[in-house]
């Protein structure tokens, strides 16, 4: 799968000069449980363009495919935000939140005094997985699926995210039947439950007729 390049320019200055960032060092490290199990860690450095003022890391949720990536890049699920200090230093950005493979990612820097925005290469997780694996997801091969719908739960810094490639019903409660969340859910949602004090979560979710009840420890 190769990388493809977008440049987008909002309300350019006449005559201005607008740099791209510089994207290097990619890795994502990953443990692929089953097909729609894939925790992973992404980490990028990027070099700032002189004169930008912030730096955006956006990515959409996981497990999709090259024909999703035109409808999907421009409607992210997920950004994030750095600020670009005086000396345009580099910025090391790591997400261990939900990467799975099919996550495509892509890199803007900001330039703040007229709201433009130039963006850099789109990058896919998929890129980066060994061949071994993608021959177990995409060839032959078979692996265990543990659920018929893409839908990955996790829980992280005191919240509970959820990724889910399908509009769902979950609700969350702790032990002691007590409701955190109620609603539904559609792509990449961040559910605060440090509140709560449990240590244990029970999550249930719905998509189409079937019913699901997991387990999470809360970290």
């Amino acid at each position: 799968m190769l990388s493809l390049m977008l440049a987008h320019v909002v309300h350019a200055q006449a005559g201005g000069q607008y740099g791209k960032p510089e994207v290097y060092d990619i890795s994502y490290e990953y443990e692929l449980i089953s097909k729609y199990d894939c925790p992973g860690t992404l980490s990028l450095k990027v070099i700032p363009p002189e004169g930008a003022d912030r730096i955006i890391l956006q990515r959409t949720r996981s497990f999709l495919t090259d024909s999703a990536l035109y409808d999907k890049i421009n409607k992210a699920t997920a950004k994030s935000c750095f600020d670009v200090d005086e000396n345009n230093s580099e910025i090391h950005i790591v997400r261990e939140d939900v990467v799975g493979w099919g996550c495509f990612f892509q890199v803007a820097a900001v330039y703040d005094n007229d709201n433009t925005w130039i963006f850099g290469d789109i990058y896919c997780t998929t890129d980066f997985l060994s061949q071994e694996d993608r021959d177990t997801l995409f060839g032959n091969t078979s692996i265990d699926e543990t659920e018929s719908n893409p839908v990955r739960i996790i829980s992280v810094g005191g919240n509970l995210i959820v990724d889910t490639a399908e509009s769902i019903q979950l609700s969350v409660f702790t032990t002691d039947g007590i409701c955190l969340f109620a609603g539904e859910i559609d792509g990449y949602t961040e559910i605060p439950v440090k509140a709560s004090g449990s240590r244990l979560l029970i999550v249930r979710y719905s998509v189409g007729n079937d019913y699901i009840t997991k387990k999470i420890t809360a970290r």
